[in-house]
């Protein structure tokens, strides 16, 4: 079912913007979905039709008020009835234009469905890739932050071991501030608690990146079902459409 926000008209549901720049989407899907497009962008005409009627109305109204207040002649006066009836038409030409949009935005969504083995594919092909390159970036992030504290550290250590014959003098105490003010800026230290909930939330974090089995996801559940009744293959993957979106 498709819904309206403002003047435009969206599916209910749709592909995303890769699966139609693939090679393998069906033309039929792109083809509905550019047909909406195209009548969304009429509806947009058919509104600044619309607006710009108006804006002229008031446009003479203000110029009509200018002229009085300065006693110069005002320019004519577009009569009212006029403007009701121009916007009464343009009202109209929306509405027609939002219907169809609307048919087009229906029109997209069925076209989806018959095709429900093409663009799983799609999806599933996408799915192992990000998902495997999510895992990789994610890894390579945590190394990398860890890489960092390291060397923090070993700064820290460094300077602190130079120093540390010498805690009560001027260097010393230049040491011992400077890593207070730092250890009082880190978000990680001055925060009570959090570096013992860290290693929680290194958890959490992996396995939202790492949890996702994307092979069992992009394998499709209804491939070995067996056509039944004398029913095509592609009839019983259509029936199970509406599950897998």
């Amino acid at each position: 079912m498709a819904v309206s926000y403002y003047d435009q008209i969206e599916p209910e549901f749709g592909v995303r913007r890769f699966v139609l720049d693939h090679a393998a989407c069906p033309e039929l899907i792109r083809q509905s979905y550019d047909d909406l497009q195209a009548a969304n962008a009429e509806t947009d005409v058919e509104t600044a039709k619309h607006d710009a009627i108006r804006d002229a109305a008031e446009d003479n109204e203000a110029a009509i008020r200018r002229a009085a207040r300065s006693g110069t002649k005002p320019p004519a006066a577009i009569p009212t009835s006029y403007t009701d009836e121009q916007l009464r038409q343009a009202s109209r030409a929306i509405q027609v234009a939002k219907g169809r949009a609307r048919r087009a935005a229906e029109a997209y969504e069925k076209s989806i469905v018959p095709h429900r083995a093409e663009v799983r594919t799609i999806y599933a092909e996408r799915l192992i890739e990000v998902a495997a390159n999510a895992q990789r970036l994610w890894r390579e992030a945590r190394a990398a932050a860890d890489a960092a504290r390291n060397i923090e550290s070993a700064i820290s250590v460094l300077d602190h071991h130079a120093t540390n014959s010498t805690r009560d003098t001027a260097d010393g105490r230049i040491i011992t501030q400077h890593y207070r003010r730092l250890r009082q800026e880190d978000p990680l230290w001055n925060m009570p608690g959090r570096e013992n909930r860290l290693h929680l939330a290194w958890q959490d974090i992996d396995a939202y990146v790492t949890g996702l089995n994307a092979q069992a996801f992009a394998a499709d559940p209804l491939a070995d079902k067996q056509p039944a009744n004398g029913e095509t293959a592609s009839t019983e993957s259509q029936k199970g459409t509406p599950r897998a979106f």
